[in-house]
């Protein structure tokens, strides 16, 4: 179709519902589908008279500035600091906008929903320290390079093809890797698990080529499928949790590690560690020591 090259967009104050991502038009006060018409747009200006909308600093707030609904594209500042106050940053909120190279959220941001940085050209953000919410592939495919992730959050598929990825830190409350978190993260190289870690789940770092060295925390119960598979520099893993039973540890969670890799385990899970390892894939050549 014909994309509108709109750079600025003006909203009335007789608009009264937006639906930034489903196809559709404007019309008779109804803004429907306009992030994937609009992908010139730089800025947003709301008349002050619209009692359901605001805009900040040109991008899109609910009236009350709670929800950060969207950013434009070709949002021209290279660095946004989200209004503080703001709690919600709405699903695919800073998709696709291609100039964006670092995020300030304060620590009133409580969810990010699913999709918010979706291919953004982002290198850094700053995470808010009580975050309750963190939707699945929340990262994907953006150009993040390093992250520290607060909050009782769940990671589902979030950093997925994440390329430009180099170091992750999971804060103190962070308890789940949940399937695909780091699939594919190619430079991945620096990975800091948290002490209450407990799960680290399907092809969590399935693909991650960089990686060289993990310790996997002392409270982690499971393993998952895949979790491992493919890291074919991984050649250090120091597992301190003596609480994985032989069933939870999944298929192939070791497979195409690095051939001379060394796996440390607790003294007293020796034997038992060495017969789950090798079932979950990890060839004959990898050391299983105490």
């Amino acid at each position: 179709w014909l994309v509108p090259k709109v750079e600025i967009l003006n909203i009335p104050k007789t608009v009264k519902l937006i639906d930034a991502y489903e196809g559709g038009s404007l019309n008779e006060g109804y803004c429907k589908g306009m992030q994937s018409f609009l992908m010139h747009l730089k800025k947003f200006n709301v008349a002050s008279g619209n009692r359901w909308y605001r805009s900040y600093k040109g991008i899109l707030y609910t009236k009350n500035g709670k929800k950060l609904i969207t950013v434009p594209r070709k949002y021209t500042a290279k660095t946004v600091k989200v209004k503080k106050g703001t709690t919600k940053i709405a699903d695919s909120a800073f998709s696709f906008c291609t100039n964006i190279k670092k995020v300030i959220l304060p620590d009133t941001v409580k969810v990010i929903e699913q999709n918010a940085f979706v291919c953004c050209s982002l290198n850094y953000i700053r995470m808010p320290r009580k975050l309750k919410e963190l939707g699945g592939s929340a990262f994907q495919e953006s150009a993040l390079k390093k992250i520290t992730i607060y909050g009782k959050v769940e990671l589902d598929e979030t950093f997925k093809y994440c390329k430009k990825l180099k170091t992750v830190k999971l804060g103190s409350n962070v308890k789940s890797i949940g399937k695909n978190a780091f699939y594919g993260c190619k430079k991945l190289t620096g990975v800091t698990l948290n002490a209450k870690l407990t799960t680290i789940g399907n092809g969590a770092f399935t693909k991650c080529i960089a990686l060289k060295k993990i310790t996997i925390p002392a409270k982690v119960t499971k393993i998952g499928s895949k979790a491992f598979y493919g890291d074919s520099k991984l050649k250090t893993i120091t597992i301190k949790s003596s609480k994985i039973k032989s069933k939870k540890i999944g298929k192939s969670a070791f497979a195409k590690i690095n051939k001379k890799a060394t796996i440390r385990v607790p003294k007293k899970k020796l034997s038992a560690y060495k017969k789950i390892i090798r079932s979950a894939g990890a060839a004959k050549s990898v050391k299983i020591k105490k």
